[in-house]
Protein backbone atom coordinates (compact mmCIF):
# COMPACT_ATOMS: atom_id res chain seq x y z
CA UNK A 1 0.00 0.00 0.00
CA UNK A 2 1.22 3.47 -0.76
CA UNK A 3 0.13 5.97 1.87
CA UNK A 4 -0.59 9.53 0.73
CA UNK A 5 0.41 12.66 2.60
CA UNK A 6 -3.14 13.21 3.82
CA UNK A 7 -3.32 9.60 4.99
CA UNK A 8 -0.07 10.08 6.88
CA UNK A 9 -1.46 13.19 8.61
CA UNK A 10 -4.65 11.32 9.45
CA UNK A 11 -2.60 8.49 10.98
CA UNK A 12 -1.03 11.02 13.36
CA UNK A 13 -4.48 11.87 14.74
CA UNK A 14 -4.72 8.59 16.59
CA UNK A 15 -5.09 9.77 20.18
CA UNK A 16 -1.37 9.71 20.93
CA UNK A 17 -0.32 11.62 24.03
CA UNK A 18 2.28 14.32 23.41
CA UNK A 19 3.46 17.02 25.78
CA UNK A 20 5.65 20.09 25.42
CA UNK A 21 6.63 20.86 28.98
CA UNK A 22 3.31 20.75 30.84
CA UNK A 23 1.21 21.53 27.75
CA UNK A 24 -0.70 18.60 26.32
CA UNK A 25 -0.76 18.64 22.51
CA UNK A 26 -4.08 17.35 21.22
CA UNK A 27 -3.20 17.31 17.52
CA UNK A 28 0.41 17.26 16.32
CA UNK A 29 -0.73 18.08 12.79
CA UNK A 30 -2.05 21.51 13.81
CA UNK A 31 0.05 22.49 16.83
CA UNK A 32 2.60 25.21 15.93
CA UNK A 33 5.50 23.17 17.34
CA UNK A 34 4.80 20.14 15.11
CA UNK A 35 2.61 21.12 12.15
CA UNK A 36 5.41 22.13 9.78
CA UNK A 37 7.32 18.93 10.45
CA UNK A 38 4.16 16.89 9.96
CA UNK A 39 3.46 18.70 6.70
CA UNK A 40 7.02 18.11 5.51
CA UNK A 41 6.66 14.37 6.10
CA UNK A 42 3.28 14.40 4.35
CA UNK A 43 4.94 16.07 1.37
CA UNK A 44 7.48 13.23 1.25
CA UNK A 45 4.63 10.70 1.27
CA UNK A 46 3.10 12.54 -1.69
CA UNK A 47 6.47 12.74 -3.48
CA UNK A 48 7.08 9.01 -3.27
CA UNK A 49 3.68 8.21 -4.77
CA UNK A 50 5.38 8.16 -8.17
CA UNK A 51 8.34 6.09 -6.92
CA UNK A 52 6.93 2.62 -6.40
CA UNK A 53 7.21 -0.99 -7.45
CA UNK A 54 4.52 -3.61 -7.85
CA UNK A 55 4.56 -7.07 -6.35
CA UNK A 56 1.67 -9.52 -6.40
CA UNK A 57 -0.67 -6.79 -7.63
CA UNK A 58 0.21 -4.39 -4.80
CA UNK A 59 2.20 -1.15 -4.91
CA UNK A 60 4.97 -0.38 -2.45
CA UNK A 61 7.38 2.49 -2.01
CA UNK A 62 10.73 1.99 -3.74
CA UNK A 63 12.55 2.18 -0.44
CA UNK A 64 11.04 -1.23 0.33
CA UNK A 65 12.38 -2.61 -2.96
CA UNK A 66 14.89 -5.42 -2.39
CA UNK A 67 17.32 -4.43 -5.11
CA UNK A 68 18.42 -7.39 -7.21
CA UNK A 69 19.55 -5.54 -10.31
CA UNK A 70 21.16 -2.30 -11.37
CA UNK A 71 17.73 -1.04 -12.44
CA UNK A 72 16.29 -1.79 -8.97
CA UNK A 73 19.16 0.03 -7.33
CA UNK A 74 18.60 3.03 -9.60
CA UNK A 75 14.91 3.14 -8.62
CA UNK A 76 15.86 3.19 -4.94
CA UNK A 77 18.60 5.77 -5.48
CA UNK A 78 16.28 8.06 -7.46
CA UNK A 79 13.81 8.13 -4.56
CA UNK A 80 16.50 8.75 -1.93
CA UNK A 81 17.88 11.59 -4.03
CA UNK A 82 14.43 13.11 -4.55
CA UNK A 83 13.81 13.11 -0.79
CA UNK A 84 17.27 14.56 -0.08
CA UNK A 85 16.72 17.24 -2.71
CA UNK A 86 13.31 18.13 -1.32
CA UNK A 87 14.72 18.49 2.19
CA UNK A 88 18.04 20.00 1.04
CA UNK A 89 19.69 17.03 2.75
CA UNK A 90 18.66 18.23 6.21
CA UNK A 91 16.41 15.36 7.30
CA UNK A 92 18.49 12.75 9.06
CA UNK A 93 15.51 10.53 9.75
CA UNK A 94 13.23 10.87 6.74
CA UNK A 95 10.73 8.05 6.08
CA UNK A 96 13.18 6.20 3.80
CA UNK A 97 15.89 5.90 6.46
CA UNK A 98 14.76 3.04 8.73
CA UNK A 99 12.69 1.46 5.96
CA UNK A 100 15.83 1.11 3.87
CA UNK A 101 17.95 -0.63 6.45
CA UNK A 102 15.08 -2.96 7.44
CA UNK A 103 14.73 -3.79 3.74
CA UNK A 104 18.45 -4.50 3.53
CA UNK A 105 18.30 -6.80 6.56
CA UNK A 106 15.27 -8.58 5.08
CA UNK A 107 17.35 -9.47 2.04
CA UNK A 108 19.40 -11.89 4.17
CA UNK A 109 17.36 -12.62 7.30
CA UNK A 110 19.31 -15.82 8.06
CA UNK A 111 22.08 -13.62 9.48
CA UNK A 112 19.76 -12.91 12.40
CA UNK A 113 19.37 -16.61 13.22
CA UNK A 114 16.59 -17.01 15.80
CA UNK A 115 15.10 -13.65 14.91
CA UNK A 116 14.91 -14.08 11.13
CA UNK A 117 11.16 -14.80 11.09
CA UNK A 118 10.49 -11.75 13.25
CA UNK A 119 12.55 -9.62 10.88
CA UNK A 120 10.70 -10.90 7.82
CA UNK A 121 7.33 -10.24 9.47
CA UNK A 122 8.41 -6.73 10.49
CA UNK A 123 9.59 -5.95 6.96
CA UNK A 124 6.26 -7.14 5.54
CA UNK A 125 4.35 -5.10 8.13
CA UNK A 126 6.37 -1.96 7.39
CA UNK A 127 5.92 -2.14 3.64
CA UNK A 128 2.25 -3.17 3.71
CA UNK A 129 1.35 -0.34 6.09
CA UNK A 130 3.89 2.12 4.60
CA UNK A 131 5.29 2.67 8.09
CA UNK A 132 7.52 5.63 8.89
CA UNK A 133 9.90 3.96 11.33
CA UNK A 134 12.32 6.00 13.42
CA UNK A 135 14.60 5.54 16.39
CA UNK A 136 16.20 7.78 18.93
CA UNK A 137 19.88 7.70 19.79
Amino acid sequence: MLKSGSEHLKSLRDGRVVYIGSERVDDVTTHPAFRNGARSMAAIYDLKASHYFEENGERFSNYFLRARSREDLKKRTDLHRAIASMSHGLLGRSPDHVSSFVTGMAMNPAVFRGFSENLKRYYEHMRHEDIYGVYAV
